[in-house]
């Protein structure tokens, strides 16, 4: 008959447990499983798992969709709108999720966006809008979702449950942005995004600057070489993908 051990001290903080020790286990291996179906937390981490990779795939698809012909600014704002009427809807099936699984998903919307945006930024031609009237719907609709970064945030911080606050937010995530809650969230809501669409912006202005100064009357590659020279006593970037993409070499073929 197997010995029945009883603990009369907390474990992982504050969980006590009499447990039944089984061949080949341990009373640390017996006391986890306990502890985790204690929170429930194998459960949680379940479900989290698979609307990750449910969330994943959907970004992958938008990719897909964006280098149909026309299909800017509309994929991208696919992404955004998933963050504010999705992702952060009340009652969804992501309400619950861990902040390390929805930082997570945050990094990869960021990436996709960026990713649309830079292949838009380097093969738009003469017949599309302006580059300042192009994204102004993803401006728009990036600041409708950034002026929600502070209600979020707070709502990250509250508690599910008796003693599962760590189950939301473990306590040195928002310990940290205590008195900063809103920058929480400006970390990881499309941080990279947000930068290359103001870098984008600069650089935009730069070169319809420096055209309208030189009124074409250098060829391409010597108005290139002026419109460097421009940037790197203004400190505003032009080579954009260089900035974002370290390691790309350019727009990936379909």
């Amino acid at each position: 008959m197997n010995p029945r051990v009883s603990l009369n001290r907390p474990y992982y903080g504050h969980v006590r447990a009499s447990i039944e020790i089984r061949p080949g286990q341990t009373i640390e291996t017996e006391n986890q499983q306990t502890y985790l179906q204690m929170t429930d937390f194998d459960k949680i981490a379940r479900a989290d798992r698979e609307l990750s990779q449910h969330t994943l795939t959907f970004i992958e698809d938008v990719k897909r969709l964006s280098r149909l012909p026309g299909s800017f600014p509309h994929s991208a704002l696919l992404l955004l709108d998933f963050t504010i009427n999705v992702l952060r809807r009340e009652n969804s099936c992501f309400q619950h999720m861990l902040n390390s699984r929805r930082t997570n998903l945050y990094w990869s919307l960021d990436q996709a966006f960026l990713s649309i945006c830079m292949d838009e930024w380097e093969n738009r031609d003469s017949n599309t809008l302006p580059w300042s009237q192009g994204i102004q719907p993803l401006l728009d609709k990036m600041n409708e979702g950034y002026r929600r970064l502070g209600e979020w945030s707070e709502k990250d911080r509250v508690s599910i449950g008796p003693d599962k606050d760590y189950l939301r937010a473990p306590y040195h995530m928002y310990a940290k942005f205590k008195h900063t809650v809103p920058f929480y969230l400006c970390e990881w809501w499309f941080k990279k995004s947000r930068d290359f669409l103001e870098d984008s912006l600069k650089a935009y202005y730069l070169r319809k600057k420096v055209n309208a100064c030189l009124g074409g009357r250098l060829p391409i590659e010597l108005a290139e070489v002026v419109i460097e020279e421009v940037s790197e006593f203004e400190m505003k970037p032009v080579r954009l993908r260089q900035r974002y993409f370290p390691n790309s070499k350019g727009k990936k073929k379909i």
